[in-house]
């Protein structure tokens, strides 16, 4: 019995002894996949210039998107997103006579925002689009030169800071499907042109303040306004716009302000000899 009894104490012993020696070896292995995996999104975000950046807030106006550069402390800043548009119509009209039209289904804007932060107070940003499948624009492309966290000089091609939608376009920040209608005949969404102007914020306001290349009144049309942008694309510049917008929001959730745009559209266009001048001012609450 006493030799069972010791051969069962020195079988446990070992058993233990056993046990005590893998553990570290466990727990080292598991310290080794940690590390790899800490490593391999080290890489992954030096790769992509920073850590995954969410589009969760805007920077003066600008969708949350757009704002990516804003976030990161150095380097490349890519985002972007895609909207397509199926439209079903009736193929009657109220009265009963056919409608005409067909159903369509549009890739209607893919979008590329392209930043680069070089350091705490300069950076650049910019936003390239393809519209249905074949047209592309360079929607706006600027350098902002922060002299404080909320106080900055921008200077390039700059969206024009009037209403609620030419500055924050992105589909999944505003109402509806498509873009209201006061902004995109009274107000000519997305209308960009080049400039230079500054910005600032603080708690409870926010403005912008540019002088722009101003629109072309040769381009009007009693449908709206929108043949009179430029785009920066070779913009007459005999005649400058001024632009700027203040904003309350010092309540999560609510922006409150006004925006207004004034300036003279005749871009050096002479009728028999004569200068032809025509000032056009917009405002907006």
């Amino acid at each position: 019995m006493v030799e069972g009894f010791w051969g069962l104490r020195s079988s446990v012993s070992s058993l233990v002894i056993l046990g005590l020696t893998l553990l570290p070896t466990v727990a080292v292995g598991q310290s080794i996949e940690e590390r790899i995996d800490a490593l391999t999104r080290e890489l992954e975000a030096l790769r992509l210039g920073g850590d995954v950046i969410e589009a969760d807030s805007s920077f003066q106006g600008l969708g949350p998107a757009a704002s990516r550069v804003y976030r990161i402390d150095q380097g490349v800043s890519i985002g972007g997103y895609g909207e397509f548009l199926y439209e079903n119509y009736s193929k009657e009209r109220q009265n009963g006579a056919a409608s005409g039209s067909t159903d369509k289904f549009d890739a209607l804007r893919a979008i590329v925002y392209m930043g680069y932060k070089f350091n705490d107070r300069l950076l650049f940003n910019s936003e390239i689009e393809i519209e249905h499948a074949k047209e592309i624009y360079l929607e706006f492309a600027y350098v902002d030169y922060l002299f404080t966290d909320n106080f900055g000089l921008r200077a390039g091609m700059l969206l024009a800071p009037l209403g609620l939608i030419n500055e924050l376009h992105e589909p999944p920040i505003f109402l509806g499907t498509e873009r209201p209608l006061t902004e995109n005949k009274i107000i000519p969404t997305t209308w960009r042109e080049n400039g230079i102007g500054l910005f600032g914020a603080n708690e409870n306001i926010a403005w912008r303040a540019y002088m722009m290349n101003s629109l072309k009144g040769s381009g009007f049309k009693g449908s709206g306004l929108r043949g009179g942008r430029q785009k920066g694309a070779k913009a007459q510049a005999e005649s400058f716009g001024y632009a700027g917008r203040m904003d309350y929001i010092g309540m999560p959730g609510l922006i409150f302000g006004a925006s207004a745009y004034t300036g003279d559209t005749g871009q050096g266009s002479q009728l028999n000899g004569q200068d032809v001048g025509g000032g056009t001012t917009i405002w907006d609450l």
